[in-house]
């Protein structure tokens, strides 16, 4: 049996990845909007037989009340599954992602060490990339490419402006959780949420 999954499923799952990755993912120029740009990846995917669609659609109730009929509360939402013939095409893109998502999981398995207090961030990194080494040399990486320095500083920045860390001591060279972040089971659910990215 086939495995369905909204349309608008992965368009926000698209969109939570993009968020993630910001310093490496650039879908399109910035003058274009960001959901234009994924609703148009989505359909070319579409076109070329990626995805394929059944026909189905789901039916959910739409949860604001812009510019809806009054005899219309549902909207329909396609329902997809991956045409496994074109399934290469799948896994050429994913590993262009691949080596960013790694680096990113690493890094946010390395983020438990903040819990004790704050770290300096030239240290952080270090432990960082110490660990994503330990997984290449385990055979454990799917990518050596997830120990780049630059996607484990961007990694980093990325917590920063997803609010999962802050700057602070002196001249802002040291990084602590957030208090959001601040519980082994937030920074485990955070690793977890990362993950689900990972093929």
């Amino acid at each position: 049996m086939l495995k369905e999954f909204s349309k608008n499923d992965l368009i926000v799952r698209t969109l939570e990845l993009t968020d993630l990755l910001r310093f490496d993912l650039i879908l399109c120029d910035v003058t274009e909007e960001l959901e234009l740009c994924v609703f148009e990846a989505i359909d070319r995917l579409l076109a070329q037989n990626c995805l394929l669609g059944n026909g189905r659609h789901v039916r959910k109730r739409r949860t604001n009340n812009d510019d809806i009929d009054d005899n219309d509360e549902t909207e329909t939402n396609q329902l997809l599954h991956v045409n496994f013939g074109a399934i290469h095409d799948f896994i050429a893109k994913q590993s262009i992602l691949g080596a960013f998502v790694e680096g990113y999981v690493v890094a946010a398995t390395e983020l438990p060490t903040l819990l004790h207090g704050p770290m300096c961030e030239k240290l952080f990194k270090s432990n960082v990339l110490q660990a994503a080494h330990d997984r290449n040399n385990k055979g454990s990486a799917t990518r050596i490419e997830c120990a780049s320095s630059e996607i484990v500083r961007h990694a980093i920045h990325s917590f920063e402006m997803n609010g999962v860390v802050l700057r602070c001591g002196e001249d802002n060279r040291s990084l602590k959780l957030s208090e959001q972040f601040s519980t082994v089971e937030a920074v485990a659910q955070y690793v977890s949420y990362i993950s689900q990215y990972l093929m």
